[in-house]
C-alpha cells in the first residue's frame, strides 16, 4: 500500500513536470544644422541597421541612413571603409537588403517540445496542460581629397579621404555650416592612407521625398534610404568607433553578415555581450525582393546562411571595431534537411510513440507482476490512447495454467485482477517519465 502510495506521488510530480518542461538609421555619426544654427551638431540616433555580404574577397555593406525631414535638408552622414578610395564602390539604394529567415535548429527545438505533448496526448489527461503551457529576438592638418561623388534618390554620396579630423571637418564645413573638429575625434583612428571617408548629405529634399513618401509619414518599411559600399576586405568590417561619440545615450545595434560567423572584437565586453543568432533565408525568395546589387551577388543561391548580431548598450562604450571570423555550426544542416522531410515526423512520432509504449508496459508489468514480455505487449495499445489500454485490462482474462495448483492459480488470477488498475497507473508513470527524459534528451543535442 505505501509503495502505491509512493508511486501515486511519482505519478504527480511528473505531471506537473512534463507541464513545465514546455517551454533607420547609419553607422559612424550622423551631424545636422537647425534653421538659426551656422554649426553642425550632433545628431541623435536612436538604433543603427546594416547587412554585410562577403563575396569573393570583398565585402558589400549596406547601412540604413537615417532621415528626420524636419532637418534633412542640413544633415551629414560620415562612414569610415578600410580602403583606398579607388578600391571602393558606392552607391544609393531605394531599400535595406534585410534577409528573412529562421534557424531550423530552433524550429527543430519547438517541434520536439510539441512532439513529446503529443506522446503525453496519448495518456489523456496530460493533453489539456500541454495545449495550455506550449501555446506560449593624427596627423597634421591637411586638406581632404574628393575621389567621387554619387547622386540617387535626393542623397548625395561623397567618396573622400582625410588625413586628420581637421582635413575632414574643414571638407564638411563646405557642405553649408560649419564643423567643429573636437566633434571629429572619434573618426581620429581612421585620419589615414588605409581608409576612406563617404559623406552623404541632401542633394534634393524634393527628391528624398518623392523617393521615400514613407519617411515623412514616419513609417517603419524595408524602403529606407541606404548607403551601398563595396571594397576589398580579407574578413567583414563594420565601423564601431565612430558611435562612441554619442556618449551616453543607448544605441541598439542591429547588423545581418552572411555565413554562419563569430565576431572578433578587440573588447573583451563588446565581445561578450554581443548576441549571435544564427539563421537560414530562402535565396529565390530574397532575390525576388533584395535590390540589385544583393539580388546579382545571391543569385542561384538555394539557401542563404545568416548571422544576426544585436548589442544595446551605451554608445560611449563602443571602443572597438566589429570583424567576424567564420564559425560554422554544429547540426545546422541536418536540421534544415530533417525539416524539408514530410513524412519523416510522422514515422517517427508512430515508431517512438511504439517503442516508449512498449518500454513502459514492461517496466509496469516488471514492477507489479514479475513479468516483461508479456506485459510490454500490452503497451502496444497505447496507439489507441491510454482508454484503449484500460479497456483492454478490463476485459482481460488470466490464462489458465493446469500444471499450477489450483488453488494457487486461482489466488494469481485475483492478484492479476486486482491490481491491473496499478499496472495502467504504473503504465502511465513510467511512459510520462520517458517522454520528459526524451525531451531533455533533444534539447540537449546541438542541433536543437
Amino acid at each position: 500500500m505505501r509503495a502505491n502510495h509512493f508511486y501515486s506521488r511519482c505519478l504527480c510530480g511528473l505531471l506537473i513536470f512534463s507541464l513545465l518542461a514546455n517551454p533607420l538609421l547609419a553607422d559612424g555619426k550622423a551631424f545636422m544644422r537647425g534653421i538659426d544654427d551656422t554649426r553642425f551638431k550632433v545628431l541623435d540616433e536612436e538604433a543603427q541597421s546594416a547587412v554585410i555580404v562577403m563575396k569573393e574577397g570583398r565585402e558589400h555593406l549596406a547601412i540604413a541612413i537615417k532621415v528626420e525631414l524636419a532637418d534633412a535638408q542640413h544633415a551629414v552622414w560620415i562612414f569610415p571603409l578600410p580602403a583606398q578610395p579607388e578600391q571602393i564602390k558606392v552607391d544609393v539604394l531605394k531599400e535595406m537588403p534585410y534577409f528573412h529567415g529562421h534557424d531550423p535548429r530552433a524550429k527543430l527545438h519547438s517541434q520536439a517540445d510539441l512532439f513529446c505533448a503529443l506522446l503525453r496526448a496519448s495518456q489523456l489527461y496530460p493533453a489539456i496542460f500541454d495545449a495550455i503551457f506550449t501555446a506560449n529576438l593624427l596627423g597634421g592638418k591637411m586638406s581632404a581629397s574628393l575621389f567621387s561623388s554619387t547622386v540617387r534618390h535626393g542623397i548625395r554620396a561623397d567618396l573622400i579621404t582625410a588625413q586628420s579630423t581637421e582635413a575632414l571637418a574643414e571638407y564638411i564645413s563646405g557642405l553649408g555650416a560649419k564643423m567643429d573638429a573636437k566633434e571629429l575625434s572619434s573618426f581620429s583612428n581612421y585620419c589615414n592612407e588605409n581608409y576612406s571617408f563617404v559623406v552623404c548629405s541632401i542633394a534634393s529634399i524634393e527628391e528624398l521625398k518623392k523617393s521615400f513618401p514613407e519617411l515623412e509619414n514616419h513609417y517603419h518599411t524595408q524602403t529606407v534610404p541606404t548607403l551601398y559600399a563595396s571594397f576589398p576586405a580579407e574578413k567583414p568590417f563594420y565601423p564601431m568607433v565612430p558611435t562612441s561619440g554619442y556618449g551616453d545615450k543607448r544605441i541598439p545595434v542591429s547588423l545581418q553578415v552572411t555565413g554562419h560567423v563569430k565576431l572578433d572584437c578587440a573588447d573583451p565586453w563588446l565581445q561578450q555581450y554581443t548576441k549571435a543568432s544564427y539563421f537560414a533565408a530562402n535565396g529565390e525568395r530574397y532575390c525576388q525582393d533584395a535590390p540589385v546589387p544583393f539580388c546579382n551577388l545571391l543569385l542561384g543561391e538555394k539557401d542563404i546562411f545568416y548571422t544576426s548580431f544585436y548589442l544595446k548598450t551605451e554608445a560611449e562604450r563602443f571602443c572597438a571595431d566589429f570583424y567576424f571570423s567564420p564559425d560554422p555550426q554544429t547540426g545546422f544542416e541536418f536540421a534544415l534537411w530533417l525539416e524539408r522531410q514530410t513524412l519523416a515526423p510522422v514515422l517517427a512520432f508512430l515508431l517512438v510513440l511504439g517503442l516508449l509504449s512498449y518500454l513502459a508496459a514492461g517496466f509496469a508489468g516488471l514492477s507489479v507482476f514479475g513479468e516483461w514480455k508479456k506485459w510490454a505487449r500490452f503497451g502496444f495499445w497505447n496507439f489507441l490512447t491510454l482508454y484503449a489500454v484500460l479497456l483492454r485490462m478490463r476485459y482481460l482474462k488470466p490464462a489458465y495454467d493446469p500444471r499450477l495448483d489450483k488453488e494457487y492459480q486461482t489466488e494469481m488470477q485475483i492478484f492479476k485482477y486486482k491490481y491491473r488498475s496499478v499496472f495502467v497507473s504504473r503504465f502511465t508513470m513510467f511512459f510520462l517519465l520517458e517522454t520528459i527524459v526524451l525531451q531533455l534528451a533533444v534539447n540537449l543535442l546541438p542541433f536543437a
